[in-house]
């Protein structure tokens, strides 16, 4: 709470804790996750696998929605700066160095969508509030990986993917701190 008055963030204040948010009742979801994950250590321990990767691993899917609309706003009523709190950014008093990097994505041919995550209207315009906002520490890499290098989400590179990200952002802190 103290981070959003100091920063004056346009996010909802947390609620107000009270006796029953301490009690068992209110905090069993916490507590079976807890339950839950504990056990998870136990067929880790015997199996020295804590996640499977298949040797095959499913296509990106490229069957959209039909709809363009995303996150309750559509093309004819964008999401604003404020709307994602970019000012955050210039806000913050770090103290060291921020580079701002907007990730590689999985990018279609669908003239819709770009992939399962966002239509092309909404990425665009992210993108040119981000621009907007005339950062000299944001690289923009959402289209610096081919299609063939993602796995099955739009954001989940393969080892060559990731090989070929790490060279890029090597390349461009280098240059930074030139």
């Amino acid at each position: 709470m103290d981070l959003i008055e100091r920063y004056n963030l346009n996010l909802p204040l947390p609620k107000q804790p009270n006796i029953m948010d301490h009690t068992i009742i209110i905090q069993r979801r916490e507590l079976a996750n807890w339950l839950r994950l504990q056990t998870y250590g136990f067929a880790w321990a015997a199996t020295q696998i804590d996640q499977y990767i298949p040797d095959l691993i499913p296509p990106q899917p490229l069957n959209f929605n039909e709809t363009t609309d995303w996150e309750g706003f559509t093309v004819d009523s964008p999401f604003e700066a404020a709307d994602l709190s970019l000012d955050l950014f210039n806000r913050l008093e770090l103290g060291i160095p921020l580079l701002i990097v907007n990730e590689p994505m999985f990018i279609s041919d669908d003239p819709q969508h770009y992939n399962i995550f966002y239509p092309r209207w909404a990425y665009d315009h992210y993108r040119q509030l981000l621009s907007a906002q005339g950062w000299t520490n944001y690289i923009d890499l959402s289209n610096s990986i081919p299609p063939q290098f993602f796995t099955d989400s739009p954001v989940h590179l393969n080892p060559q993917g990731i090989t070929m990200l790490r060279d890029i952002l090597m390349s461009e802190l280098l240059q930074r701190l030139d």
